[in-house]
């Protein structure tokens, strides 16, 4: 069969009528200009302005702002719908997550196909780290071991952490400071330069690019003979946590061992024991001190810390609800050193008693079941008022006793 010139144009003309319908159909109608600016941008949102100012000839049945932490987001996405047609929207980013980049497109969809528009990227406001503090694990006179834990980084990295000192309260890192390697989770640090017979004031910090953020002050001493003691704050007073071993006054005079004095019974001598004359016992109990080391003529506790007259243990003791419950607060639970059944004991003060006996007449006795602690205060010539807690009540109860008594000694601040 012959096909003429005639009938070749006419198929071509059909075939080309048929593709611009189908381009017409598929691709004309999608929308071409867009416009995007982005402000208003913090921690976890950020102002969105858009614009569609050019559609095609389709109609648009959906349009909006789409947006992920990966490149090239689209409507399966975090997305925003702002209805149909032309025209600018304002709308807010929320939910999102701070320091980080995100990637931003506008979208217009109609009945063939959704188009995209040029990204656009913002970073979120990065905040502070989050952190606490941590209490020191091990000592010397001179150093202590310490550090913190770095709960949250604020959305960015830590370039660094690390903990600040002072002799002086809020310590930032203008102060003594160690530096370590940033990161989330627990650090150490060692921090050295101690003296003896002072107060220290401590935070661990941390730094990203918002700053530098600090955890919760810790308060450690350091006494006389180079021995460190934890602290606690119940109510308005600030309470050592471990009892005094020191052998010494705060201005260096000797305090006179009782098994090495030839007075042990003599009411006038100021003299420390060791329970059972063994010291390895002191370093976990503390010493026993007769009441005449104790007495406010005498300053054997660190300077800026003294021991507590009578009334200042009646204050603890209302803080903490009253004789009959106080005592299970202040009583450490730890079953190893208490004797069972070590009632109501919580700890919940952060006292942390132990039951380091008494030495009554050089006659050692109650170590396990109960633990006695001096006040300053005189009842009389002869006797002293003192708290005792006991491991089966939850009471702590006072009592004036012979001043000769050894009893555990607790350090209050000034």
């Amino acid at each position: 069969m012959k096909i003429n010139s005639i009938s070749i144009a006419i198929a071509v003309g059909l075939l080309l009528t048929l593709l611009w319908n189908c381009k017409k159909e598929n691709g004309k109608n999608t929308p071409t200009e867009f416009v995007a600016v982005i402000n208003n941008i913090t921690d976890t949102s950020a102002d969105y302005y858009g614009e569609i100012s050019s559609i095609g000839s389709a109609t648009i049945t959906a349009r909006g702002v789409c947006w992920s932490k990966k490149q090239n987001p689209t409507v399966a996405d975090f997305i925003i719908n702002m209805g149909t047609g032309t025209g600018s929207f304002n709308t807010t980013l929320t939910g999102l997550a701070p320091g980080v980049t995100y990637y931003v497109r506008e979208f217009v969809t109609n009945i063939n196909d959704t188009e995209y528009s040029k990204e656009v990227t913002f970073t979120t406001s990065s905040l502070l780290p989050v952190l606490t503090s941590a209490y020191i694990t091990s000592k010397s006179s001179r150093s202590a071991t310490c550090g913190g834990n770095i709960t949250t980084n604020g959305g960015t990295i830590i370039t660094a952490c690390g903990v600040c000192w002072s002799l002086s309260a809020n310590p930032t890192i203008k102060n003594s400071k160690t530096t370590e390697r940033g990161a989330t989770g627990m650090f150490t640090s060692l921090i050295t330069g101690l003296s003896v017979g002072n107060t220290y004031y401590l935070k661990a910090y941390a730094i990203n690019s918002a700053g530098t953020s600090y955890g919760n002050e810790l308060i450690f001493v350091i006494d006389a003979d180079g021995n460190l003691y934890h602290t606690v704050r119940i109510g308005k007073q600030n309470w050592m946590v471990e009892n005094l071993k020191v052998t010494k006054f705060r201005n260096g005079d000797p305090v006179l061992n009782a098994i090495e004095s030839e007075e042990r019974s003599h009411h006038a001598t100021e003299t420390y024991s060791d329970y059972d004359d063994h010291e390895n016992i002191s370093n976990k109990y503390g010493r026993l001190y007769n009441w005449y080391v104790v007495h406010e003529s005498r300053n054997i506790c660190p300077s800026g810390w003294h021991i507590p007259n009578d009334a200042e243990w009646t204050t603890l003791t209302i803080y903490l609800g009253g004789e009959n419950v106080a005592g299970g607060k202040m009583k450490q639970t730890d079953s190893t050193m208490w004797f069972s059944p070590n009632t109501g004991a919580t700890n919940e003060s952060g006292f942390s008693g132990i039951p380091a006996g008494v030495n009554r007449n050089n006659t050692y006795s109650f170590k396990g079941s109960c633990g006695y602690w001096w006040s300053s205060t005189e009842y009389d010539s002869t006797y002293a008022w003192g708290r005792y807690l006991f491991n089966h009540i939850t009471k702590i109860s006072r009592n004036y006793y012979d001043k000769s008594y050894g009893f555990s000694v607790r350090c209050l601040s000034d």
